[in-house]
């Protein structure tokens, strides 16, 4: 009763207020909730990728990290079983024979992961035997037990030949503190003199954990643009909405009396019309005696009551249309969450996948590692000169293929090896293979940083240790000086190479044909040319030297 005594008589004033009032009520609604957006939403939303963030953080790091320590585990229980089996080959030698002996320490002292290594131990006393400091060889490691009692206990708990493991600190020549693993795994056999020893393989978990921390750190500076590109948005929002909204009270007034006075005249009309619509007759009509949006009002009425006079709405129809709109968007959501949860397994296939293809190279250098110091083991009783002689190139063959997969697998390329590393590592090799003194036959590699394929890394290394091992063999005789170059040259990019192995020694024998040769060395480097697509030539002046002129070989699908 109150409220009528106060409100306007007249129904066009009542149409100003009610229009009025409806359109400002949006406006002050609108007004509120850009207020509670701009103040909630942005801290929401920072809370809720920062809780995101270190979710995914901690499960990336867990994963990593037993993935890290079965590495080490593994590396560990691979270099044993190879010490094993050496020592099974040669039970004559005591601990300071294989100190001495290269083949022994290639073994020993490997490489894990990207900054760890390797080392051998007393398991009874736990005296450093092999090391990659020489300072720290033939050392009780009980010096270690005041400062790295973490791992002195790891240590310690490996004696007498049992397994151990953990993780500990661990301070850089620069003063930084790195958390390491170690894993601890004893061999089955002794040495001549009754040693038995223990491999420890350790490495930096920073190396492993190095891919996560990039990737936090991309995640977070992600954030944090998207942080501060929303505050942006939200401010330029607000900006805009509250022009929009000062606008729209300013429209809604002036068109509240536009409308209060426009349908005025036709809403008396159009009200007795709905009452007779509402009563069932649906013959009635309004008389059109206006123009402009009432005159299309009044017409739209006379339409909606003639169609009215024919047809009603089913409700059964409208359920019907409803339940299949529904349907619908549940079959949409299905196929975009398969769609999403397929990418998901594809991206996890493809990590799975290098992996794995890192891991296949891991155990190919591995098993030819084995095969061979099996070969080493049977040429202790080959008496035969000449066929000991072949065993022994066999084993060079073999270690030059192993060395391949071994740079692959370190390598963050697993389809490419560094091939100017693998030429320095093979001359390494073999001139301790072959007992030759580099301060005598001096070693000049010319190769830049090149990048070749596995299949053209496997036969142009088996060449190289064929040139190379010729050399070291008859080209200095008598203890003779001298000097082996290896050269490897490209022609900028169009995938054709030559490789020069050159020696100032005696110079090949005059009566030999390198073309026709009967030894196998000779051969095998003919037969791997003609795989590359290449040739050789022999230059006899000055010495020795071969070129061998190849293209690069790419994958071919075999299956």
């Amino acid at each position: 009763m109150r409220l009528s005594r106060i409100a306007p008589k007249k129904f066009s004033t009542r149409v100003v207020g009610i229009t009025l009032i409806a359109g400002l009520i949006p406006v002050v609604i609108f007004f509120i909730m850009i207020e509670i957006f701009i103040h909630q939403f942005p801290a929401e939303t920072g809370r809720a990728i920062y809780r995101g963030q270190e979710e995914q953080s901690q499960r990336s790091e867990r994963v990593i990290q037993d993935m890290a320590e079965d590495f080490i585990r593994q590396k560990a229980m691979d270099v044993a079983l190879q010490l094993d089996l050496y020592l099974k080959a040669h039970p004559e030698m005591t601990v300071q024979d294989l100190q001495r002996d290269p083949d022994f320490r290639e073994i020993a002292v490997q490489p894990v992961g990207k900054t760890g290594y390797t080392t051998v131990l007393d398991s009874d006393t736990a005296v450093s035997r092999f090391h990659r400091d020489p300072r720290i060889e033939n050392r009780d490691a009980r010096f270690m037990s005041d400062k790295m009692s973490e791992l002195y206990a790891i240590v310690d708990a490996s004696l007498g030949g049992r397994y151990a493991r953990g993780f500990y600190k661990w301070e850089t020549s620069d003063g930084t503190i790195r958390d390491k693993f170690m894993y601890i795994a004893p061999l089955s056999g002794r040495t001549a003199d009754g040693v038995r020893f223990n491999v420890a393989a350790s490495t930096g978990m920073d190396g492993f954990m190095a891919p996560v921390k990039a990737t936090q750190d991309v995640s977070h500076s992600t954030a944090r643009y998207m942080q501060i590109t929303l505050n942006r948005l939200i401010r330029s929002f607000s900006n805009m909405g509250l022009l929009i909204a000062g606008g729209g009270a300013l429209f809604i007034l002036a068109f509240a009396f536009w409308v209060g006075g426009y349908l005025s005249r036709a809403i008396v009309q159009l009200r007795e019309a709905t009452g007779a619509i509402n009563r069932g007759d649906f013959a009635v009509r309004v008389p059109d005696a206006t123009s402009g949006d009432v005159a299309e009002l009044i017409g739209d009425f006379n339409r909606m009551a003639e169609t009215l006079s024919l047809t009603t709405v089913k409700k059964q129809a409208l359920e019907e249309s409803e339940e299949k709109l529904k349907r619908t968007n549940i079959r949409l959501q299905q196929e975009i969450t398969a769609h999403e949860h397929a990418e998901d397994r594809i991206r996890r296939s493809l990590k799975e996948k290098e992996n794995l293809l890192a891991e296949i190279h891991h155990r190919v250098k591995n098993n030819l590692q084995v095969i061979s110091s099996l070969l080493s083991l049977q040429s202790v009783y080959i008496k035969d000169e000449k066929a000991l002689s072949l065993v022994r190139n066999c084993e060079d063959r073999i270690r030059s293929m192993a060395l391949v997969h071994e740079k692959l697998y370190l390598s963050e390329d697993l389809s490419r090896i560094d091939f100017s590393h693998y030429i320095k590592s093979i001359a390494t090799r073999l001139f301790q293979t072959h007992g030759v003194d580099s301060r005598v036959v001096t070693f000049s590699p010319g190769v830049n940083d090149l990048l070749l394929t596995i299949e053209t890394a496997i036969p142009l290394g088996l060449i190289l240790n064929e040139l190379i091992s010729n050399a070291l063999r008859h080209a200095f005789p008598g203890g003779r000086e001298g000097r082996i170059t290896v050269e490897l040259d490209s022609d900028d990019g169009h995938g054709e190479y030559t490789l020069t192995v050159a020696d100032d020694g005696i110079g090949f024998p005059a009566g030999v044909d390198s073309q026709n040769a009967e030894t196998l060395g000779l051969l095998l480097v003919n037969l791997l040319t003609d795989q590359l697509g290449g040739t050789v030539e022999l230059d006899r002046n000055g010495g020795t030297s071969f070129r061998v002129a190849f293209k690069e070989q790419t994958y071919k699908r075999r299956i």
